[in-house]
C-alpha cells in the first residue's frame, strides 16, 4: 500500500480552499488503495473539514520549524504532497528526495515547488517552467474540485429575471459586501440576489433587516446543485472560480490583490468572466452574456501514482490511434464488403455482439481476399506521423498491441521497428481460414507489469478496455472518433488530436 502525506491548513484568516481542495485529491487516492495522513497545524476550522472524512492527521506543533518535525515525520511515507504557502524551505524538499520520498506540490507559488518531482497548475496560473526540476502539468484537468462539480447538469432553464449571487468569502475580511450590494442595486437591471455571508460577520444582521427580498445564506451544503440555477456570481477571485466555470455561471471576480489580478486575465480573456480591482466595485456592470459549462475530469491522482513508479512504457493501439481511420471499413471499402461490415461494427457498438465474436465474423467477409493483397492493402494505411516518430525514437520503451491479425498487420508493423503484438490465425494457399487466438490486450499489460514496468495504454475502442482498467496509467484517443463511454469512465486524459496526444505522451515520457 502506498502511503501519503499530505500537508496544508484551513482557518478563517486561510479560508479553506486548500483544505477543501486536498480533501477532493485524499479522497480519490483512498478509492485507489492508498493510505493518507493529513499534517496540519492546529486551526479548528481546518481540522474539523478533515476529521470528518475519518482521515488521520498529525497535528504539527506550533512551536517547531519545518526543519524540527517534517523529515522525521514524512520518512515513513512514500509520497509528500503540499498545498500550502508557510515557508516551507526547498532544502527540505532535496532531503525528503534524499530519502526516496516523491514530492508533490499543488498550485504552488512557492520556491520548494521548483524542486518537487511533480507539480501541477490551473491553467490560470504564470509560470516559468524551465525553472523546475520535476515534470510541470497544467490544464483544467490539473484543477481540483470537488467531486460534485464532475456531475453533468441539466440544461439551465431561461429565465426573464436574472439570479445573481454574491459570495465574498465567509465572513467578508475585506469588508466589501455592503459595498458590492449598493452598486447592484444601482444598477437599472434587476436581479435576484443571492448571498452567502458567515452569520459572524457583522453585516449579517443588519443586510438581513435591511434587504428582506435578498436571500441570504450562511451556509450551502451542495454548492455544485445550488449554482445550476445561478447566472451571475460576485466573487473575490479563488478557487471558486473554476466551479462558476464548470457550472457554467459568468463571473465577475473582484482581485484582492495583484496576484488575484493576474490570475482572473485567463478567465478574462476566454470569455468567461470580467474582473474589478477592490478600489473598483462602484464601476462593476454585469453584462448579458451566457457561458456553457467547462470542466474536464481531473487526473492528478493517477498522475502522481503512475509517475511515481518504475519505468514507463507505453503500449498503443493500431486503429484510429496510429492510424488516421479504423482500417476494417478501409479494407472492406477495397473489397466491397462496407455494408455487410458496417453492420456488424454496428451491433458491436451496441453490445449485441461481443468483441471476439464480432472480430471473428468480420474476418470471414475477406476470407476470399488473399493475405498479400490485404497486406499490401495495410502497407498504405495513412498513419499519424508523428506519433509514429515518437515510437521510433522511444522504440525501447513503446509496443504495439493490436487484434488485428498477424499475417496482415506484420509487414506495416514491421517497418516501425518496436515490438508488437496481434491475434493469430490458421492460413491455407495465402488465406486466412481462420483466426487461432484473438488477442487479449490485458494479458500484455500484465505481461509487462510482471517486468516491474508502469504500463500506460493508449486506445480508443471496446477492445481497449480491459486492457486500460488492468493498466497504471491511460490516455483515451479520440483523434478519429469520438471516445465510447466505457472509456471515458475510466477517467484517463482524451487527446483529441495529434498535437494533443504528442504533447501527453511527451510528459509522462519526461
Amino acid at each position: 500500500m502506498i502511503k501519503l502525506l499530505l500537508r496544508c491548513d484551513g482557518s478563517k484568516t486561510i479560508g479553506l480552499g486548500h483544505v477543501t481542495r486536498m480533501l477532493s485529491l485524499a479522497k480519490q487516492l483512498r478509492k485507489m488503495g492508498c493510505f493518507i495522513t493529513f499534517a496540519m497545524r492546529s486551526y479548528p476550522t481546518g481540522l474539523q473539514q478533515v476529521q470528518k472524512e475519518n482521515f488521520p492527521i498529525y497535528i504539527v506543533p506550533s512551536y517547531k520549524t519545518y526543519s524540527q518535525w517534517l523529515p522525521n515525520i514524512a520518512q515513513k511515507y512514500d509520497i509528500f504532497i503540499g498545498d500550502v504557502r508557510d515557508n516551507l524551505p526547498p532544502h527540505l524538499i532535496t532531503l525528503l528526495q534524499t530519502k526516496n520520498i516523491f514530492c508533490v506540490a499543488i498550485d504552488e507559488i512557492s520556491t520548494y515547488a521548483k524542486e518537487c518531482n511533480l507539480t501541477f497548475y490551473p491553467p490560470h496560473s504564470f509560470i516559468q517552467k524551465k525553472l523546475y526540476k520535476g515534470k510541470v502539468f497544467q490544464g483544467l484537468e490539473y484543477t481540483i474540485l470537488r467531486q460534485e462539480f464532475y456531475q453533468a447538469q441539466q440544461k439551465r432553464e431561461t429565465k426573464t429575471k436574472k439570479n445573481l449571487l454574491i459570495m465574498l468569502g465567509g465572513t467578508d475580511t475585506h469588508n466589501l459586501t455592503l459595498e458590492v450590494l449598493k452598486r447592484i442595486l444601482s444598477l437599472t437591471q434587476h436581479f435576484t440576489i443571492y448571498l452567502i455571508l458567515s452569520k459572524t460577520s457583522p453585516f449579517y444582521t443588519k443586510i438581513k433587516q435591511k434587504y428582506p427580498h435578498i436571500h441570504l445564506y450562511s451556509y450551502i451544503k451542495d454548492m455544485a446543485t445550488f449554482l445550476t440555477s445561478i447566472d451571475y456570481a460576485i466573487i473575490t477571485f479563488g478557487s471558486s472560480a473554476y466551479e462558476l466555470l464548470a457550472k457554467g455561471v459568468f463571473g465577475i471576480h473582484i482581485a484582492l490583490d495583484d496576484d488575484h489580478w493576474q490570475a482572473s486575465e485567463y478567465f478574462v480573456n476566454n470569455g468567461f468572466a470580467l474582473r474589478y480591482k477592490k478600489e473598483d466595485i462602484h464601476k462593476i456592470i454585469i453584462p448579458k452574456k451566457v457561458i456553457s459549462p467547462i470542466v474536464k475530469k481531473n487526473v492528478i491522482a493517477q498522475t502522481i501514482l503512475q509517475l511515481y513508479k518504475k519505468d514507463s512504457f507505453f503500449l498503443f493501439d493500431l486503429d484510429a490511434t496510429l492510424t488516421q481511420y479504423e482500417t476494417l471499413p478501409y479494407l472492406a471499402q477495397h473489397c466491397k464488403l462496407k455494408e455487410n461490415l458496417d453492420l456488424i461494427t454496428q451491433e458491436t457498438q451496441k453490445g449485441t455482439i461481443d468483441f471476439s465474436t464480432s472480430l471473428e465474423q468480420r474476418i470471414q467477409f475477406f476470407s476470399h481476399c488473399s493475405i498479400t493483397r490485404i497486406a499490401n492493402l495495410f502497407l498504405e494505411v495513412a498513419l499519424f506521423e508523428n506519433i509514429i516518430t515518437f515510437l521510433k525514437q522511444n522504440k525501447h520503451r513503446c509496443a504495439i498491441i493490436t487484434s488485428n491479425l498477424d499475417v496482415w498487420v506484420t509487414p506495416l508493423l514491421e517497418t516501425i521497428g518496436i515490438p508488437f503484438y496481434t491475434s493469430t490465425t490458421k492460413i491455407d494457399k495465402n488465406h486466412v481460414i481462420h483466426i487461432s487466438s484473438i488477442l487479449q490486450k490485458a494479458d500484455i499489460v500484465r505481461y509487462y507489469q510482471q517486468l516491474n514496468k508502469q504500463v500506460i495504454v493508449i486506445g480508443d475502442g471496446a477492445n481497449d478496455i480491459e486492457a486500460m482498467k488492468q493498466a497504471d496509467f491511460g490516455l483515451v484517443c479520440a483523434l478519429v472518433h469520438p471516445p465510447i463511454p466505457q472509456l471515458q469512465t475510466i477517467g484517463y486524459p482524451i487527446a483529441s488530436s495529434e498535437k494533443e496526444l504528442l504533447k501527453l505522451l511527451k510528459q509522462l515520457k519526461e
